[in-house]
């Protein structure tokens, strides 16, 4: 057959092929209809057989297990309804500790009895609310606080109790211990103003995983059991080192597997696999997650069949392919070679690949010269999906200079312009005239920004024009849609300025809290970039910095009501136009401002008080002002206001009145004398501290100790 195809015309191979072709989808209709059944009936099965493993876990894990201990807590919580029951448990629900040890020691030691004679009990523990104390098995806790369920006792009184539900502990060692708890309300069952304790029994979650484990007949099956809330309560991954999915696809996994008992196939970890969900009376999701090739089903030997059948037909439909081309070739030949004729005068527009620097090859023909003379530009609309219409206005051709136009995206076309017929020095201007009469011909509804590159000398230069005019486009954020730029003209741009980079201005206007200067700030920027003639570096170099500044204040002041954290006022003040980030950036600060308003007097407080403790720790030393500021992260100006405004008087009073305040305290010891004294409340001068002790106090420092 192979030599008789090679003799043919190239038409008999399409034609054998379309045959073929035809045959193939009508096996494909028919196998994918078989297949499509096939699987239905393999996802039914699978359902029933990972149905009924979910239901036999979810037996043994709830009726057998957690309910046996269960029951086991209930008859101790029961003994409470009753005033003959133990002794111990009725009398702290009732009285307070008042130095009951022996009650305490033999109400623990019938804790560590009941959890001997309870295999798989991790801990049992009784909060009397009255005496305000935790007794277990092992210990009691006077404070709550220091027992190992202190996160539980926390908010205990909105916990549900009566319930099971999972937990983890802090271990000694630092690692958290994973739980399955139940609470029971002392008096039993009692509610609101009624409780008077809690009894909490603790399972090891290791323990339930054993029980897990029993049941698994594939080590490569996984179990998940997720509480009502939607917490992982239990995995037989556990007694792997702890092997987990991350949290994510956990979530996942109940969205997808649904709580009905529903099985989908999906893959996890390379492997194909099943998952189910199934949903107990106690609220609790059971899931599996079980690999395809641990499960030997009836339906895929049927879908085995399926596709030998269907290999078969293939087979067969290639033969038939072969022997009804050849009867029908002589009669469509012709037809075949007109049209192969058409498809020949059909020109392949590879001018994408030319503007990437990826020239077509040698039989495919481009409507450009190789070694003319070219100009790529780059048009973006501000709509998004006009660039198609933008694109067939450019190619009505109505411009003086021959161009082809390139969709790029949905708001960008690119056209290269040939400038052969051109002086060199009239190339660049002669295409921004064509672009500015494009522009007023198009008018508003078809508004664009655009940019040129430099003049490519032959078809392999042009990617390099286009990739000027790209990076001349990033202007489009500073001018906007009125930008008409050429590449050339990025040689005049200038770096940033550093006085344009003073942020401890913007820092220290924002740390102030005055809106009008906030507002003078922006004014002032905004005029003074729209002015310069800067880089784009420069220009986003700048935004950032600001947005440091506001970031910065922001950590420091504390975010209080302001809505966004210092970390999301860098990740987003970045917007589509330089005036629209300005804006956005001037927005934020004016409201971060209104914020601290709020939370004024707090802030002015914490700052005060924070240099209030600094002075009073270093009344030895000789500190400025700058060295309060440095402290503070605030400037002088703001934290001598801020602490007049607090505690009635200026830092150097106060500086003052305590170093004197405490030669008087050290004088009346009588154990240093009046020099060292002196050095210690900070005075480096005897003369001095002897006239400003005079001043404050009345008497010298000599006559204050002979009194």
């Amino acid at each position: 057959m192979k030599r008789l195809i090679q003799h043919r015309s190239d038409f008999w191979r399409r034609l054998i092929l379309s045959y073929l072709a035809l045959m193939v989808v009508i096996i494909l209709a028919f196998g994918g209809y078989l297949t499509k059944h096939a699987q239905e009936l393999h996802t039914q099965e699978l359902s029933q057989e990972n149905l009924h493993q979910l239901q036999r876990v979810q037996h043994v894990i709830e009726e057998n297990y957690l309910n046996r201990y269960e029951l086991s807590g209930l008859n101790k919580a029961m003994t409470t309804i009753r005033s003959s029951g133990p002794e111990e448990i009725n009398f702290f629900l009732e009285h307070e500790l008042a130095g009951n040890y022996s009650k305490v020691r033999s109400l623990s030691n019938d804790l560590s009895t009941l959890k001997m004679a309870s295999p798989g009990l991790e801990s049992i523990s009784f909060y009397f609310k009255r005496s305000e104390i935790v007794v277990d098995q092992d210990y009691f806790y006077e404070i709550p606080a220091n027992s190992p369920s202190r996160e539980l006792l926390a908010h205990i009184d909105s916990q549900e109790p009566h319930r099971w539900f999972a937990r983890s502990i802090l271990q000694p060692d630092g690692t958290e211990q994973p739980l399955l708890s139940y609470i029971y309300t002392l008096p039993y069952r009692s509610k609101g103003a009624q409780v008077k304790g809690y009894m909490i029994i603790d399972l090891s979650v290791r323990e339930v995983v054993g029980q897990l484990q029993a049941l698994i007949q594939n080590e490569e099956d996984r179990y998940y059991i997720f509480t009502e809330q939607g917490a992982l309560a239990v995995s037989n991954t556990l007694l792997d080192g702890g092997r987990q999915s991350d949290l994510s696809w956990m979530n996942g996994l109940l969205e997808r597997a649904g709580p009905e008992g529903r099985t989908t196939l999906t893959s996890f970890e390379g492997k194909e696999v099943s998952l189910s969900a199934y949903q107990s009376n106690l609220g609790w999701t059971y899931v599996s997650l079980r690999p395809l090739n641990s499960i030997t089903l009836l339906t895929q030997e049927l879908k085995k069949k399926v596709w030998i059948i269907s290999s078969m037909t293939m087979l067969i439909g290639l033969a038939l392919s072969y022997a009804m081309s050849l009867g029908f070739h002589k009669r469509v030949q012709g037809l075949m070679l007109r049209l192969q004729s058409m498809l020949e005068v059909q020109h392949n527009k590879s001018l994408y690949d030319v503007l990437a620097g990826r020239m077509p090859a040698g039989e495919q023909p481009l409507p450009l010269r190789p070694d003319g003379l070219f100009v790529a530009a780059l048009l973006q609309v501000e709509a998004p999906h006009t660039a198609e219409a933008l694109q067939k206005q450019l190619e009505l051709k109505t411009g003086s200079l021959p161009s082809y136009a390139v969709p790029v995206d949905s708001q960008r076309v690119a056209v290269i312009y040939c400038v052969d017929d051109l002086d060199g020095q009239e190339m660049i201007p002669h295409v921004r005239r064509e672009l500015e009469h494009l522009r007023i011909k198009l008018g508003p509804e078809y508004g664009f920004a655009a940019a040129m590159g430099t003049v490519a000398s032959g078809t392999e230069q042009i990617h390099i024009s286009y990739a000027e005019a790209q990076e001349a486009m990033g202007y489009v954020f500073v001018f906007g849609m009125k930008l008409l730029i050429a590449y050339e003209e990025l040689e005049h741009k200038q770096p940033i300025s550093m006085e344009l980079l003073d942020i401890q201005a913007l820092e220290n206007k924002l740390r102030s809290g005055d809106e009008s200067l906030v507002r003078q700030h922006y004014a002032m920027c905004r005029d003074t970039l729209l002015q310069s003639n800067l880089t784009i570096d420069a220009y986003e170099l700048l935004l950032h910095h600001m947005a440091l500044a506001l970031a910065k204040v922001v950590m420091d002041s504390g975010r209080g009501s302001f809505r966004l954290t210092s970390s999301e006022v860098i990740a987003f003040y970045r917007k589509r136009s330089l005036d629209e980030t300005l804006h956005h950036l001037e927005q934020l600060s004016l409201e971060f401002v209104a914020s601290q308003k709020g939370m004024g007097e707090s802030l002015y407080e914490r700052v005060a008080l924070s240099v209030k403790t600094y002075i009073d720790e270093r009344l030895d030393r000789d500190l400025s002002l700058d060295e309060l500021a440095d402290y503070t992260s605030y400037s002088k100006q703001f934290i001598g206001r801020v602490f007049k405004e607090q505690f009635n008087c200026t830092i150097a009073d106060y500086m003052s009145r305590r170093r004197l305040e405490l030669a008087k305290k050290l004088l009346s010891e009588k154990s240093h004398t009046i020099a060292e004294v002196a050095g210690m409340c900070g005075f480096r001068s005897v003369p001095y501290f002897t006239t400003k002790f005079k001043q404050f106090w009345g008497v010298t420092p000599a006559q204050f100790r002979d009194q």
